[in-house]
């Protein structure tokens, strides 16, 4: 698998630590692992069904598929709902 490097665009950045102060205290490694375990299953779970989508779609259709996908996590898996819920922005 490729090495993906994220860059956040400067809009990005600023709208998602409006409000904050920064910086942001770490977020332990434990929650880290299981956020990533989390999004790789969840990205997994919406190819199965959606791989044209995957495929062919705009970023914001894929993500829109993605965030569809954790908030129904986010309703039907308890520890997932306490980890991600209070962090939403």
């Amino acid at each position: 698998m490729k090495s993906i490097s994220i860059k956040p665009r400067p809009d990005q950045i600023l709208e998602l630590s409006r409000g904050a102060s920064l910086p942001l205290p770490e977020i332990n490694n434990l929650h880290l692992e299981v956020i990533v375990e989390t999004l790789l299953q969840a990205f997994e779970n919406i190819q199965v069904n959606n791989q044209k989508v995957i495929e062919e779609g705009t970023e914001s259709e894929v993500t829109s598929l993605l965030v569809s996908h954790l908030n129904t996590l986010a309703d039907s898996e308890p520890l997932w709902g306490q980890l991600v819920i209070p962090n939403v922005r």
